[in-house]
């Protein structure tokens, strides 16, 4: 490339400078990708693999093929920048064990919790928690259930005393995790 002046520049296209295009020789003449302009990409019509801010080839996650950028297995988006659905992490290598992925994070199937949604919480019947609570992760390396209003145990499945009033334990004391007031 040599400058004409006033930013725009006249762009050679040689094996040893590159395949360059645009006003300013700022992107890759089509089927021309990577650093300099340098690889031929077989099959590429137009910028079809983008090499996003890295100057590598589907951003060193994928490969160049006819139709764009093929991403490795846990890579996706146009030029392999973002984890496919189900891998999160900031090297898109943690798969989701139960659920999926949005924004590089699990999000859990219902009754699964951790950043890998790995941790299965109790049930009842095949009712996660009871249906009273939620799942969490727990400080054992467990899932465990968060029990809402009067409801407490393990799995959600007991009702302190009080409910009769809407309140646990009358009011008076604390409900323990076996339904009982201390």
């Amino acid at each position: 490339r040599h400058s004409l002046g006033y930013g725009q520049c006249a762009c050679d296209a040689s094996d040893a400078d590159g395949f360059w295009a645009g006003v300013a020789c700022a992107w890759c003449q089509a089927g021309w990708v990577g650093p300099g302009c340098a690889t031929a990409c077989s099959g590429c019509t137009g910028p079809r693999c983008p090499t996003a801010d890295t100057d590598l080839i589907c951003s060193g996650h994928g490969a160049c093929g006819p139709n764009g950028c093929t991403c490795d297995e846990q890579w996706g988006g146009v030029a392999c920048t973002t984890c496919s659905l189900g891998y999160h992490g900031p090297d898109c290598g943690r798969p989701c064990v139960s659920g999926t992925s949005a924004a590089q994070l699990c999000i859990c199937d219902a009754g699964w919790a951790g950043a890998d949604c790995d941790l299965q919480c109790p049930a009842v019947l095949g009712v996660v928690c009871a249906g009273h609570g939620l799942c969490d992760a727990g400080s054992m390396g467990t899932g465990v259930c968060l029990c809402s209003g009067l409801y407490t145990g393990p799995t959600c499945e007991l009702t302190c005393p009080g409910g009769d009033v809407g309140v646990r334990c009358h009011g008076h004391g604390q409900c323990l995790p076996t339904g009982q007031c201390k």
